[in-house]
């Protein structure tokens, strides 16, 4: 599962790089990695644990919603690697499932630099967490999810 997972987005990948309308889904990738980093970092940042409930919904709507568009957006325009992978799920669902779970997960930076945090808080994770949490601008860009 991991293996098909890694391999998708390695399609969605060579796709951005192949084909006209790539603008838009570089762009939709690229608000889906900022959603990812706030999400990883979420716990801690609210007064309840329903309030951060909350914001985690808030959070996967919008990435699921990008991450239809960035789809469809490769589908329109004939993508090989994502007609391909279709054809092997058989499910437009299921593969948008696989690119939901794979863009909910932070770039590799974001992890190194909460790594070097952990080690500068002494491991403490909630800090760790707030100090990512505002220095990603996640308090705005909640702020402007439906």
């Amino acid at each position: 599962m991991k293996f098909l997972t890694s391999l998708c987005l390695l399609a969605l990948t060579v796709s951005f790089n192949s084909h006209a309308n790539t603008d838009s889904a570089e762009q939709l990738y690229a608000v889906n990695q900022d959603y990812a980093k706030c999400l990883d970092v979420l716990l801690g940042n609210f007064k309840s644990d329903a309030e951060a409930q909350e914001a985690m919904s808030k959070f996967y709507k919008a990435l699921i919603a990008n991450t239809e568009q960035i789809l469809e957006l490769q589908l329109q325009a004939n993508d090989e690697g994502m007609l391909a992978f279709l054809e092997v799920l058989h499910d437009r669902k299921v593969l948008l499932g696989y690119m939901v779970a794979k863009m909910s997960e932070p770039d590799i930076a974001f992890e190194a630099e909460k790594a070097q945090l952990k080690e500068a808080h002494s491991f403490d994770w909630k800090l760790v967490h707030q100090e990512l949490w505002r220095t990603n601008g996640c308090n705005a860009i909640y702020g402007s999810l439906d």
